[in-house]
């Protein structure tokens, strides 16, 4: 029902509601923020382990940080899962949390920045001393309008940089990945100090005339599968990294974080043990080890970008044959749905599509799209290609196939601890239902 009338409601009163919230929040709860040291960090994909990654240096360093993810909430040794299916929360639980952070002694609070989150005024009051660009892709157009849009709205987080008047920790800091399309523009919002991190350096040069910033790159030299080891060079020195987590993208994450923490302070030996040290984020690139002789790895992969690096990092690992499971989510960015579909078909010999999120929308619908794309990579129905709309089903039957040394890989929710049907929150998670089929079918 509410999600029928909010689509009668005109853009601009809904505007002035949201703004009204973030303002009632905020003095109700007293503007904990002001006496925090606040990180924003926004971007399409990469935001949630950027933010456990500068929170791991921190406290590497001895700091007591607070921490608001898709995936969890932190205040100091507290850690919980984030189970609203939210990026970032709405103004009074998110006032509340930095009022927590702040009276359990924190100095930081580490932040995970939706375009959501900005549009709709969930961040006022939070003065942000440092603000994270990690990459942009088109998404969430149904809700902006278009791609001008959401990237404007991601923007807004740096503006606020010049807005803020004050900051608890001293300069006000931009973290721009250069190697993004549109790192000029993020670059372009004037702050006090601007670093660009990078793996291509291929637009560092001409970047650099036009808006001057410091550089923290990386650059690999050794080879080996799965255990590279990267020089990262930064204003304050190199060091020697070689990550627990695979992919070229966590290198990015990693870069990004460096780059933060070193503008926060931290000296590069307590970054390089924090890095090592980090094992990841749940439902991200996560491998189910039952001591069974395949892998099985969950990941939130959800758009046609982040779904082809998965896929290519995966298709690196020695394998038999890599199975998937994914479907698509509902009431949005309709047109990934079978480009989604014909990215599975290129990279996996077995594709099964299922049910994800469909909030709203008809779940076969959803499916048949991204079948669409599959089928036009040339998988056949029933042959290399299965419809299976129930997810548990879905998974059960990839378990099923799967012999050793293949990959299976299932998209899309990652740790999320619901499907959502309507405005039905159905409890879900499918690491939970990936162990429960492993043991039942005795594939250990």
């Amino acid at each position: 029902m509410f999600h029928s009338i909010k689509k009668l409601i005109p853009p601009s009163f809904l505007d002035y509601y949201h703004f009204l919230q973030g303002v009632a929040a905020a003095y109700y709860y007293g503007f904990p923020a002001n006496d925090l040291i606040c990180i924003g960090v926004t971007g399409t994909k990469g935001k949630t382990t950027t933010c456990s990654m500068i929170a791991a240096i921190l406290e590497k360093a001895g700091e007591d940080v607070g921490l608001s993810s898709t995936v969890n909430f932190q205040i100091g040794k507290k850690k919980w899962m984030n189970k609203t299916k939210m990026t970032s929360v709405p103004p009074f639980q998110m006032q509340k949390l930095l009022r927590d952070i702040k009276d359990a002694g924190c100095k930081y609070a580490v932040l995970e920045i939706s375009s959501h989150a900005i549009q709709q005024h969930r961040v006022y009051g939070i003065p942000f001393q440092v603000a994270v660009f990690t990459n942009i892709a088109e998404e969430h157009i149904e809700y902006h309008g278009n791609f001008i849009q959401y990237k404007k709205a991601k923007g807004e987080l740096f503006a606020l940089l010049k807005k803020t008047k004050y900051v608890a920790g001293g300069k006000k800091t931009s973290i721009v990945n250069l190697d993004d399309r549109q790192a000029q523009f993020f670059l372009s919002f004037p702050c006090n100090v601007k670093y660009g991190y990078t793996v291509q350096d291929v637009y560092t040069s001409k970047l650099k005339d036009e808006a001057p910033f410091r550089t923290v790159t990386a650059q690999a030299t050794s080879l080996e599968l799965h255990n590279v080891l990267y020089k990262i060079k930064t204003p304050e020195g190199d060091f020697d990294l070689r990550l627990k987590i695979l992919g070229i993208f966590n290198v990015y994450n990693a870069l990004a974080a460096v780059s933060c923490t070193i503008s926060l302070g931290v000296d590069l030996e307590t970054i390089k043990k924090a890095l090592e040290e980090f094992k990841g984020v749940p439902g991200r690139m996560e491998e189910i080890n039952m001591g069974q002789d395949f892998k099985v790895i969950v990941d939130y992969a959800h758009t046609p970008d982040s779904l082809h690096q998965v896929y290519e990092t995966i298709a690196s690992f020695p394998h038999n044959k890599i199975i998937s499971v994914l479907g698509s989510c509902g009431d949005r960015d309709k047109e990934k749905r079978p480009v989604m579909g014909s990215l599975a078909a290129k990279f996996c010999n077995i594709v099964i599509v299922t049910n994800e999120d469909p909030y709203f929308e008809d779940p076969e619908k959803i499916i048949d799209e991204v079948l669409e794309g599959a089928e036009g990579q040339g998988k056949r129905l029933n042959k290399n290609l299965f419809r299976i709309s129930d997810r548990g089903d879905a998974i059960k039957r990839a378990i099923e196939l799967v012999e050793e040394n293949d990959v299976v890989i299932i998209t899309g929710k990652g740790c999320e601890q619901c499907i959502v049907v309507g405005d039905r929150k159905i409890p879900w998670d499918d690491r939970k239902v990936v162990r429960e089929e492993i043991r039942k079918l005795g594939k250990f």
